[in-house]
């Protein structure tokens, strides 16, 4: 199965909504193909993350031009 999921703030290691963006992610990945809708300011963290990983079914989409 694929899931869409928009997280407007994913970070791990971060509280509030960061961080409830990157758990319920991580946690849909472990056994579902997933893309992530989030900002530009987010996948720099995310994606080395991600390459270090064992979910190999995760993917990020940035929107936006990270001005706020």
């Amino acid at each position: 199965m694929k899931i869409l999921i928009s997280a407007y703030a994913c970070e791990p290691n971060r509280g509030s909504e960061p961080g409830v963006g990157w758990h319920t992610v991580w946690e849909l990945a472990k056994n579902l193909e997933v893309w992530v809708l989030t900002r530009p300011d987010d996948v720099t963290i995310l994606i080395p993350i991600s390459i270090l990983s064992i979910l190999p079914f995760l993917y990020w989409v940035v929107f936006g031009n990270g001005v706020q």
